[in-house]
This record gives structure tokens, C-alpha cells and sequence, in this order.
């Protein structure tokens, strides 16, 4: 009986694991989904472009202006670093 306990406890917990999962990966999904309109938004409104770029292990992401070297975004390095960019 103690085994069974155990194994229907377990289940539960797996089940309830599993849910928390799923949703957080639906958060997940909804916030990219925001986050891709608002840089659509940004762009058409301030007439940039948004762009990805990786250099290396580093990957540099942000808003640029024209062909010029502005350059709005942040810097995730290779060792894990965050850095906020303005160029």
C-alpha cells in the first residue's frame, strides 16, 4: 500500500510539474510574440531596422539606423556576460 501511495504521489507531482511547464512555455511564447510586435512598431515608427549579428560566441542584437554605425541593443558574450550597447 505504501508503494502504491508513493507511486500515485509521484504521479501527481509529475502531472503537476508537466503543467507548470506547459504554461511557462506558453509565457514564454506569448512574451516573444509581444516582444517581435513592439521592435516591428519600433522600427516603422523611427525608420529602423532590427538585426542579429554574431560575432564569434558573442551575439549582438539591437536597432540599427540607416547604414550608418548607430546602434541600439545589447551584447550577450561568449562567457555569459550582458551588456547594454550604444554605438
Amino acid at each position: 500500500q505504501l508503494a502504491e501511495k508513493l507511486s500515485l504521489d509521484l504521479a501527481r507531482r509529475l502531472r503537476e510539474a508537466e503543467l507548470r511547464a506547459s504554461k511557462a512555455e506558453e509565457e514564454k511564447a506569448n512574451t516573444e510574440e509581444r516582444l517581435a510586435g513592439l521592435r516591428r512598431s519600433l522600427c516603422r515608427r523611427f525608420e529602423l531596422d532590427y538585426d542579429m549579428v554574431h560575432d564569434g560566441a558573442d551575439h549582438y542584437e539591437g536597432f540599427v539606423k540607416d547604414q550608418t554605425p548607430s546602434f541600439w541593443g545589447v551584447c550577450r558574450y561568449g562567457n555569459g556576460e550582458l551588456a547594454g550597447l550604444r554605438r
